[in-house]
């Protein structure tokens, strides 16, 4: 693993051009793909948010209901207005109620578990929805990315072990039952490989590359690609490269498929 100066612009504008000159020593990305990285919104947010809400059509509370899952876990919207968020890999569970008032959905917790460390940001009030071919999108400029997705039905989540140098990550990727990305999170132990944690933003096929866009926020944000130049069901081995507020680092990994935390 190598450390360089890497264009600061780069950190939030993961253009072609940045993804190529980030990734230099680490493979070639291909220049289709698209950037991943919603740049700073300037303005008022609650002027942004009332616009988006009132541009966007009404939500029936019905189209809500039932299960849905991401890589955190499980959340439970019932006809009666109750939820339950269930955490995958923790004990955290967090119950309360839950409203549609034109575009938004409002949750109120009513009782956050002792497992909980902080629940997720999105279990708030306020917040922009809609719903297409079986994702939930959540939207608020308050949330890292511009907002969060969950899925309905036999939805595919899957936890990568990866090494590089000595280090260890995971890698967690979350496909629709039609195998469409919708959401994905990383944590490395020591913060050698990758970063410390993120998300994931997008997953892209190039040729027989898959290609994996990395994010990460706080005092330090970060940007960057793993690209898997060999893959199958169960490995599958590349490049990295990370670009945060300190340069940059980039290395070679392997990942086998493990086991998906449960509840």
């Amino acid at each position: 693993m190598t450390g360089r100066p890497i264009a600061l612009h780069c950190l939030f504008s993961l253009t072609a051009a940045c993804a190529d000159s980030s990734t230099a020593s680490a493979g070639a990305v291909a220049s289709g793909d698209a950037a991943i990285l919603d740049t700073a919104v300037a303005g008022d947010a609650t002027a942004a948010s009332a616009e988006r809400d009132s541009a966007a059509p009404a939500l029936a509370s019905a189209g809500l209901v039932g299960q849905w899952y991401d890589c955190s876990g499980d959340l439970a919207l019932r006809p009666d207005g109750t939820f339950e968020w269930q955490s995958a890999g923790d004990p955290c569970l967090v119950r309360g109620g839950w409203s549609v008032a034109g575009a938004t959905v409002t949750f109120q917790p009513t009782a956050v578990g002792p497992g909980c460390g902080k629940p997720p940001g999105w279990l708030k009030s306020g917040v922009g929805a809609s719903v297409a071919e079986g994702v939930l999108t959540l939207s608020d400029l308050a949330i890292f990315g511009g907002g969060h997705r969950l899925a309905q039905g036999a939805v595919q989540r899957q936890r990568w072990n990866l090494t590089s140098a000595g280090h260890t990550a995971t890698l967690d990727l979350c496909l629709t039952a039609k195998g469409t990305f919708f959401d994905g999170k990383f944590a490395s132990p020591d913060c050698a490989l990758l970063a410390c944690a993120g998300v994931v933003g997008q997953v892209s096929q190039v040729g027989s590359e898959t290609h994996v866009w990395l994010q990460c926020s706080g005092q330090c944000p970060c940007a960057g690609v793993l690209v898997a130049k060999t893959k199958t069901a169960a490995a599958m081995a590349g490049s990295w490269s990370m670009a945060h507020c300190g340069g940059g680092s980039d290395g070679q990994f392997e990942a086998t498929l493990g086991v998906f935390p449960g509840p």
